[in-house]
């Protein structure tokens, strides 16, 4: 029975130590993923970010278009 103990036991020594390098890869390339994962979102807050100024810019023109617009042509007839 000792010896059934034993073989299990070293079967699945030779198994962990086979598994546990492809099991680290797998969780170096989960983090290298994340990693990635991480930056396409920070761009993408960026790209939010400059969309919003932009929103922003265009309506104060358009602001400023109205004010303008009211001031010249509330005053001429045509």
């Amino acid at each position: 029975m000792i010896w059934e103990k034993n073989a299990n036991l070293g079967a699945y020594e030779l198994y962990a130590n086979a598994n546990i390098g492809s099991i680290t890869n797998n969780i170096a390339t989960l983090f290298s993923n994340a990693s990635s994962q991480a930056t396409s979102i920070n761009v993408l807050n960026a790209n939010v970010t400059s969309a919003n100024n932009q929103i922003s810019l265009l309506h104060a023109n358009v602001g400023s278009f109205y004010t303008w617009a009211n001031l010249n042509f509330s005053t001429t007839s045509y």
